[in-house]
């Protein structure tokens, strides 16, 4: 079901902008505001731009079909722009901005994660340095027999009895 549109913001165009810019502000609000979100629920070149004719007359006007397909299909190889296609004649939708995704910050569980790779990355080496200095040692982090803190990561045992 499309979306509503008076919840969708319009944007303002400027005739002095480039094409490119115009284009795609313009696809991205059509396909949005149709809610054509996914590769399910595309539309055509020219869809998308009798609808841009009707949105934004004083702007497109002027402009013709194979003008604005050629940077509607710029736009959907665009990482920074919205809109997205299957491929030639597959029809357009709208994506979230890759670029932005890429861009934002991690989650804390992600960082979590990289926390505890990184750390493992460090028991061969305290491990051969436990070694080096004398003492039996292990990395005894995947025997979790008592629990997530029963046990340490690695271990190190002094055989020599003084």
């Amino acid at each position: 079901m499309p979306a509503k549109s008076d919840s969708i913001e319009k944007p303002e165009l400027d005739p002095k902008d480039d094409k490119f810019s115009l284009v795609k502000a313009a696809g991205e609000y059509i396909l949005k505001l149709g809610n054509h979100t996914d590769p399910d629920s595309t539309l055509s070149t020219k869809q998308v731009f009798d609808k841009a004719k009707k949105e934004f007359p004083e702007i497109f006007a002027s402009f013709h079909e194979g003008t604005f397909g050629v940077y509607l299909s710029k736009a959907g190889n665009d990482t920074e722009s919205r809109i997205n296609t299957l491929g030639k004649k597959q029809g357009y939708y709208l994506t979230p901005n890759v670029a932005a995704q890429l861009l934002k910050e991690p989650d804390e569980e992600a960082e979590a994660e990289k926390v505890k790779q990184r750390e493992r990355l460090l028991y061969p080496v305290i491990e051969n340095w436990l070694m080096e200095q004398g003492y039996q040692a292990s990395d005894v982090s995947t025997l979790k027999a008592g629990g997530a803190w029963g046990n340490p990561d690695l271990c190190g045992l002094d055989t020599m009895w003084k």
